[in-house]
Formats: structure tokens, C-alpha cells, sequence
């Protein structure tokens, strides 16, 4: 098979996460283009067994949990309206 843009379907980059080593990028199949991430299988123990497994990337937001923390742009937004004879010290 010649390699060419013509039959190129994406890319992947190496990344460094918390627990090791994995791909990410980019397919295209059939006109859709999907992101993707790929983890090598560590605990391979069988030569049948995949070297690396290949799953749909989620959109960012949707990693983000509903009642994740957000971010404040001034102290002012955290404190409100407290009356310094309030605080204890």
C-alpha cells in the first residue's frame, strides 16, 4: 500500500498523563472526523492481546464534572460582603 495524503485517515501524538504514556489526535472515516485517545496495554500477557487500544475521545466539557469548582477572577468575588467586625482576629 502506498502512503500518501490521499489515504492518510489522521494523527496521533505521544502525551505524558498521570498514570503513563498515551496517544491522542485525530480520524477521519467516512467524512466524520473523531478525536481519539490510545493507551498501550501494560499488562499485555498474551501475544493475541492488542498492543494498544484505541477509544472516542470525549469533548472536553463533558470531563469536567457538573459541580467542579469554578474559577474566580477576584478575591472580592470570594469574600462578598463581610463586615470586618465579624472576622475573629
Amino acid at each position: 500500500m502506498a502512503f500518501n495524503k490521499e489515504s492518510e485517515r489522521g494523527a496521533l501524538w505521544e502525551r505524558q498523563g498521570r498514570s503513563g504514556r498515551f496517544l491522542s489526535g485525530k480520524l477521519t472515516v467516512g467524512g466524520k472526523t473523531i478525536e481519539v485517545v490510545a493507551f498501550f496495554n501494560t499488562s499485555k500477557k498474551n501475544p493475541k492481546e492488542p498492543d494498544v487500544r484505541v477509544y472516542e475521545s470525549e469533548p472536553r466539557d463533558a470531563q469536567t464534572p457538573q459541580n467542579a469548582p469554578q474559577r474566580v477572577d477576584s478575591a472580592a468575588a470570594v469574600v462578598g460582603d463581610i463586615n470586618p467586625d465579624d472576622i475573629p482576629f
